[in-house]
């Protein structure tokens, strides 16, 4: 079941972003009601976002609650995640000192689940030695500060106190609703194709799109993940609040991901990584030929050697094949060492959804796969990873 969540919007400019996430929160079918600050008023109508919710706004003076016995109360109540965006510093400064002098903090202080706090505002304001103290008292108490970023401010300068991206208020959103089954477990994980030089303009790649990689560092972060290494291709956009490790030839993988696996826990080697390299890459540019003629040598088997080398990591290895899927993904799972591996078909390559099978070190299949949204596979794998990890 969905939670419902309350969105209080506060005085700032960045108040005309709200919109924006009251419809992702929408799509993603999250029950949603807003609750505006006098101050807000002055940079958004209530009305507009009324017409988006098609529902009444909490409100200072917009609202007469005639279907609200006690606003603060009720409100307190129906929400399971109050998210405050954009806060404003007057509405942190009241919020550190426990003040409710108007619907939002009284809500507030009424309220007792998740709090997700997204300030913005003038980079000397966010900057001030107050705010900074009542940032740091409000996450003593739980509070969970999505920090601004730097970036091109609306009196003109530039400086911290932007408000986040959307993608990175979303995400911390869907975090605080998430069960953590892999906290304090330091997670790293591969995406994408490598690259291998034939000459310095031309490559040998392959077509991954890096997705199915995503959907795991991202939902690896939901559950409370200690800490995600996502090692990508320059191609594949990385989740906001990860840790992100552009590689682009097999051995730049290899080196990025033994310094993240030796301290980490749990390896996803979803990246395709070439078997093979050019024996001798031309230095500048071929010129063209009718014919040309290249010399391959075999890449190192990476997940193999992470295995070995760090024997304490649990590793889920990825195969992609055309046919016999089980038996193959047995070879590899006993050529490879893996405790888990995730084996793909063809139609998966470059799409939105898969058809996987999911198997134990002692090649049983414990899960299958057909047609399902990658999103959807790694929710899962996660989870019975994590129930295995825990045992």
């Amino acid at each position: 079941m969905l939670k419902n969540i309350l969105v209080g919007i506060c005085g700032s400019i960045a108040g005309y972003k709200s919109p924006l996430i009251i419809r992702e929160l929408q799509k993603k079918d999250y029950p949603v009601k807003v609750m505006m600050t006098e101050a807000a008023q002055n940079f958004i109508s209530p009305r507009v976002l009324q017409y988006l919710l098609r529902d009444e706004i909490y409100s200072e003076s917009f609202n007469s609650y005639q279907n609200f016995k006690i606003p603060h109360i009720d409100a307190a109540q129906w929400a399971d995640l109050i998210l405050i965006s954009p806060a404003s510093a007057n509405t942190i400064a009241k919020l550190s000192l426990g003040i409710s002098d108007n619907l939002l903090t009284s809500t507030l202080l009424a309220f007792q689940g998740p709090v997700l706090i997204a300030p913005a505002m003038n980079s000397k304001m966010w900057e001030n030695p107050k705010t900074q103290e009542h940032v740091e008292n409000l996450k003593k108490r739980g509070r969970v500060i999505i920090y601004p970023e730097t970036g091109e401010l609306a009196c003109g300068t530039t400086g911290s106190g932007r408000l986040a991206e959307l993608s990175k208020i979303i995400l911390e959103v869907e975090k605080a609703l998430t069960p953590p089954l892999l906290k304090n477990l330091k997670v790293v994980v591969s995406a994408g194709g490598s690259c291998e030089y034939i000459d310095q303009v031309r490559v040998i790649t392959n077509l991954s799109s890096g997705k199915m990689g995503v959907s795991f560092a991202r939902n690896a972060y939901l559950h409370h993940a200690k800490e995600v290494s996502l090692v990508h291709s320059p191609s594949v956009p990385p989740p906001g609040g990860i840790k992100s490790i552009p590689s682009l030839i097999s051995d730049e993988f290899r080196k990025n991901l033994e310094v993240e696996a030796e301290h980490s826990d749990l390896l996803i080697m979803s990246a395709a990584i070439s078997d093979f390299k050019p024996l001798n890459p031309v230095s500048g540019k071929i010129p063209r030929k009718d014919n040309l003629s290249l010399n391959l040598v075999s890449n190192p088997d990476i997940v193999a050697g992470l295995k070995k080398k760090f024997p304490h990591l649990f590793v889920l290895g990825f195969a992609l094949e055309t046919e016999n899927y089980i038996d193959k993904a047995r070879q590899k799972i006993k050529q490879k060492n893996l405790d888990m591996i995730l084996v793909n078909s063809l139609q998966s390559l470059n799409n939105e959804c898969a058809d996987a099978w999911l198997l134990n070190n002692q090649g049983e299949i414990l899960c299958e796969f057909k047609n399902t949204a990658k999103n959807i596979i790694a929710q899962r794998t996660l989870k019975i990873i994590a129930d295995q990890l825990s045992t």
